[in-house]
Parts: C-alpha cells; structure tokens; sequence
C-alpha cells in the first residue's frame, strides 16, 4: 500500500515538473530569461494542487497577453525600494511579472527585515498579478520566519 502511495506521489510530481518545464518555454519564447520563467511556471502550476486554480495554470493565457502587448515587462525589473521605514517597506516593481516581483521582495527583503525588526510588512506597487500569495509565506517558513500577506482588493461601489 505505501509502495503504492509512493508511486501515485511521484507520478503527481513529474506531472507538475513536466508542465512547469513546458510553461516556462512558453514564457521564454515571451523573452522571459529562463530562470524568471522557471519561477512563474512554478508558482503557477503549485497553485493548482494547493487548491488555489484560479491564480494557477488557467492565468497562463492572461500572462501571455500581457507580455505579447507590452503591459507586462519580461525582463528581470529592477525593484526599488521606495519608502524605507525599517520593519515597513515600499517597493516599486517596475511593471514587471507579479510574481518575480513578490518573490524577489520576499527573498531579498522582507525575510532579512523581518529578522531584524521582528516584523516585516513589505507593499510592492506596480506589480502585475502576484498569483496565490501563499506561496510566498510557504518560503520563508523554512527560516523560521512567520509570514501573513494580504493583497489589496479595489473596494465595491
């Protein structure tokens, strides 16, 4: 039976691995560097089995539309900090894939601000879709570190 439960996880792994390579050529034909589209592809398809499908593989068309008419940067953007209050931080984004954005502000920054302060809240502005912002609190756990994210939603008229 274990031997069985094994099997079935592997075969769900290579699943994902496979569709995740395939998703990140897509993104490099959009001039997507490798490794950023090897990040996207990722978090797009780890959102499905996590139950979280719409900001999983059926955003790949959105994505692609985007970066096809220029309102999403492929390139690696450079992530500036724009207020800087210690333990609360903006950054800037610069247009560029949602989730390279939230999941460079995350490595590089609210991790290491969260450790010095205690506590990290880190708003990142013009940033396209950030996908399922789970992901981004799963990483930092394995620091240590206790992350909550909350995404800004427009208010209903």
């Amino acid at each position: 039976y274990f031997v069985q439960l094994r099997i079935a996880r592997w075969h769900r792994q290579s699943r994902r691995r496979r569709c995740a390579s395939g998703l990140a050529g897509i993104f490099e034909r959009l001039d997507v560097p490798a490794e950023d589209a090897g990040i996207v592809a990722h978090h797009l398809v780890e959102a499905d089995p996590a139950g979280v499908h719409s900001r999983g593989v059926i955003r790949v068309p959105t994505y692609v539309q985007g970066l096809e008419g220029e309102q999403d940067q492929p390139q690696d953007r450079t992530i500036e900090v724009v207020e800087d209050h210690g333990g609360q931080v903006v950054m800037d984004g610069d247009n560029g894939l949602g989730q390279l954005t939230a999941f460079r502000a995350n490595r590089r920054l609210a991790i290491q601000r969260g450790k010095e302060h205690g506590i990290a809240a880190v708003a990142l502005r013009r940033s396209t879709h950030c996908g399922a912002m789970a992901y981004y609190a799963i990483a930092p756990a394995s620091t240590g570190s206790d992350r909550r994210w909350r995404s800004p939603t427009p208010k209903r008229v």
